[in-house]
């Protein structure tokens, strides 16, 4: 049986890179980003006026851009410094964040939403090949697997906690009226 000690030694190996844990950093501060700006968009929506027909184009919006953006970022990848597309692409995807509230703000045409909101799923495409490649080239062949394993945890913890504490927030802070809950 092996100890905890001999568990954790692949990840101990990963995480004494430097330039990985700077990767992990900022792709978790990335992602956090992310899971904060598309939970907090339906109540976005909601507060000017918008419905869930909206919330659905502006969610595949962004689940067809990451599919465009995973098939363009596979190939960017390979052709170019995937360190300097992971800057390009946080980049984009903080102006798309920027350009949907400014289109909230002066209530703009929902489609112009939605094309920021493709934008911001393209930039989360490209990402994500990207990050990989730029593992593979920071790590040594016997950390791989759990370096990957990291970035994986990193990605599904920001994805349930940043939404969930939102909801938390506005449970506390807005509670439903009796019989508002069906």
């Amino acid at each position: 049986m092996m100890s905890i000690k001999d568990r954790f030694s692949p990840y101990n190996e990963a995480l004494s890179v430097l330039p990985f844990r700077k990767l992990l950093i900022g792709q978790g501060l990335s992602m956090a980003g992310d899971a904060i700006c598309l939970a907090a968009l339906p109540i976005a929506l909601i507060r000017e006026g918008l419905g869930g027909d909206v919330f659905g184009f502006v969610m595949a919006a962004v689940g067809v851009g990451t599919v465009i953006g995973a098939l363009a970022g596979g190939m960017l990848a390979d052709r170019k410094s995937p360190r300097q597309v992971l800057i390009y692409t946080d980049t984009a995807r903080g102006l798309a964040q920027l350009a949907a509230v400014a289109l909230l703000m002066t209530g703009a045409p929902w489609g112009l939403l939605v094309l920021a909101y493709l934008i911001f799923g393209i930039g989360i495409g490209v990402s994500r090949p990207c990050a990989q490649v730029l593992l593979v080239s920071l790590l040594p062949k016997k950390a791989l697997v759990a370096g990957n394993g990291a970035m994986n945890f990193i990605d599904n913890l920001v994805a349930i906690l940043f939404p969930a504490t939102l909801g938390v927030f506005i449970i506390l802070n807005c509670p439903p009226k009796v019989g508002q809950i069906n």
